[in-house]
């Protein structure tokens, strides 16, 4: 009888022990669901960074360049909080940032467009390392989808440079 009563109290003990490892495991789980969800469109939204548009002469200019408008179609969706993007696989990125940069229109070849676009590419890496590592807070999260909007806001801003140059340059010209 008295063998009995300590067998049956660690039996129980090891039930509930088992009981606080799920447990555990769906805290962990739960962690991470709202860790995800906490980056949201209007925290985005609300990020203070100076968004320069293109001009209708560099919108007609980059028409033709499908990588940049694959780039501008991502920025638009990481603006409403879609990451999907960003977390798959490194490959995919590296593939954009290349072809961005070996499909430049000659007219905008220029070193100050590909140092822009190098910043961009840190910034696109930078961000995907920050999103797939769980131990990363979401301000620096929030902060990386910042830097990248930022360096995309400065390549729109000297390819309108460029170009406006080039106007001043054609019109001095005559």
């Amino acid at each position: 009888m008295l063998l009995r009563v300590p067998s049956f109290l660690l039996f129980l003990l090891f039930v509930f022990s088992c009981n606080n490892a799920e447990d555990a495991n769906n805290l962990l789980d739960d962690n991470k669901e709202a860790q995800t969800s906490e980056i949201t469109a209007k925290k985005i939204e609300g990020l203070q960074y100076l968004d320069y548009a293109l001009s209708t002469e560099a919108i007609a200019e980059v028409i033709d360049w499908p990588m940049f408008q694959e780039l501008q179609t991502q920025m638009n969706y990481l603006k409403q909080a879609d990451l999907s993007f960003f977390t798959s696989e490194r490959k995919v990125l590296d593939s954009l940032m290349l072809d961005l940069r070996i499909q430049t229109p000659e007219k905008l070849k220029t070193k100050p467009i590909l140092a822009r676009i190098n910043v961009v590419k840190t910034k696109v890496l930078k961000l995907h390392s920050n999103l797939i590592l769980d131990n990363v807070a979401t301000e620096v999260k929030i902060e990386s989808i910042r830097e990248l909007l930022q360096s995309t806001s400065n390549l729109n801003l000297q390819i309108n440079k460029k170009l406006e140059f080039d106007t001043f340059n054609k019109i001095s010209a005559d």
